[in-house]
């Protein structure tokens, strides 16, 4: 699907708030050589990079895999600061004008730090991480995300009222970390389990990262829980 709608695209611009979904986007920018621009924001931190495929470092040169879940924070953790949102969309917008009007010389091939609260602006080269050659997919032509193989999984549970969430496979958390970062949603560890209730939803998570989200039988909501409290 996502392919499909993308084939005849011009540009993509990030609007996702998670890693799968963007190494999703990143995935099928590269396999058809479509230019994006990656932009996320955190607290009072942001980040934009332009991604022309075969030319600069995509999202996978940089973040090889996700950060596990739980050890990252969210927008519904941390929050995001309002003008920072913003300085990234401006700055993506800035950088689209460039690619969809010609001036493809003129796009910024760094990734643009900010940070609001200092008012710091920093351009990171990252085309090291593209010329050494070993990234997965830019070089290695492994669209994992794309083909399924990578991505997270979701099972209805008959009868019971719940979604289980499969992340995949390898991924482990840092319960209690995530615990404290979790007060607000009344976290508390069960054992070897994290419990804790978000909206209107009832999650339990395991060291693997598996949840089971109870409150919900739709599972675009449960991933949408996991993705928001979890992480990744």
């Amino acid at each position: 699907n996502a392919e499909r709608l993308s084939e005849d695209a011009d540009l993509i611009l990030d609007g996702t708030d998670n890693f799968e979904a963007r190494f999703l986007i990143n995935d099928v920018a590269v396999k058809l050589g479509v230019p994006w621009v990656y932009g996320a924001v955190i607290g009072a931190e942001g980040v934009v990079m332009p991604i022309l495929p075969r030319e600069t470092p995509c999202l996978r040169c940089v973040w090889e895999e996700a950060p596990p879940p739980g050890t990252t924070a969210t927008c519904d953790t941390a929050g995001v600061l309002g003008p920072v949102v913003h300085m990234v969309a401006g700055l993506q917008a800035l950088e689209a004008m460039k690619l969809l009007g010609g001036m493809r010389d003129a796009v910024t091939r760094k990734m643009i730090s900010i940070d609001a609260w200092s008012g710091r602006f920093r351009a990171l080269n990252m085309q090291p991480a593209y010329d050494r050659g070993q990234c997965p997919c830019c070089k290695g032509g492994q669209y994992e995300f794309l083909s399924g193989e990578r991505a997270s999984n979701t099972i209805s549970l008959c009868g019971r009222d719940a979604v289980q969430v499969l992340p995949p496979p390898g991924t482990s958390v840092n319960l209690t970390a995530l615990a404290d970062r979790l007060r607000s949603a009344r976290a508390t560890m069960k054992g070897r389990l994290l419990r804790f209730t978000a909206d209107a939803c009832e999650v339990t998570l395991f060291p693997d990262g598996r949840a089971i989200i109870k409150g919900t039988n739709d599972v675009t909501v449960a991933r949408g829980v996991y993705a928001k409290y979890v992480g990744a």
